[in-house]
């Protein structure tokens, strides 16, 4: 029997995907680079500092990776306040019911916190989660396990007694 479900954010929670790309290729744009969307696909899930890191060295990019970042997440909290938002259908009404069973709720996204913190106060569900997990937090991004493992051990449950529901 499962005890808690562990949720990724961007494609489960909210189809943000198409935003973080357009905050990251206008970063691309105020670096010089003239990039086309296809270029981002490869970095879907993984975490906006490897992502950087990647592309600062893919590019040449003359700045640091923090000073990037920095920059990256202005943009992408502005770009995520100034858009309606909307969950993805049927989403609130999931977290209500698995609040009600009284499992544990947590959230593991490649995300920075701040951006996570965002989207879930502008969607008005962040209560529904016990436990938030960033990419920040971990060594390895997604596809390792590292996230969910964590989310896990922070709510108290053992991995194998959990849900991930990632898209």
């Amino acid at each position: 029997m499962f005890e808690a479900v562990i949720f990724d954010m961007d494609g489960v929670i909210i189809d943000s995907e198409p935003i973080h790309m357009k905050s990251d290729l206008m970063l691309l744009k105020e670096f010089g680079i003239e990039a086309e969307d296809g270029v981002l696909n490869r970095y879907v899930g993984i975490a906006d500092m490897e992502m950087w890191e990647d592309l600062r060295e893919r590019f040449n990019i003359g700045v640091s990776v923090d000073d990037i970042m920095v920059k990256s997440i202005i943009n992408k909290k502005r770009l995520f306040t100034s858009i309606e938002l909307q969950p993805v259908k049927g989403i609130r009404e999931l977290l209500h019911e698995l609040k009600g069973k009284k499992l544990g709720i947590g959230l593991a996204s490649s995300s920075p916190v701040e951006i996570i913190q965002l989207i879930l106060q502008r969607l008005e569900i962040r209560e529904y989660f016990d436990v938030i997990v960033s990419g920040q937090q971990v060594e390895r991004s997604k596809p390792d396990p590292e996230i969910f493992i964590k989310a896990a051990g922070l709510l108290g449950k053992r991995p194998e007694n959990c849900i991930v529901v990632e898209d």
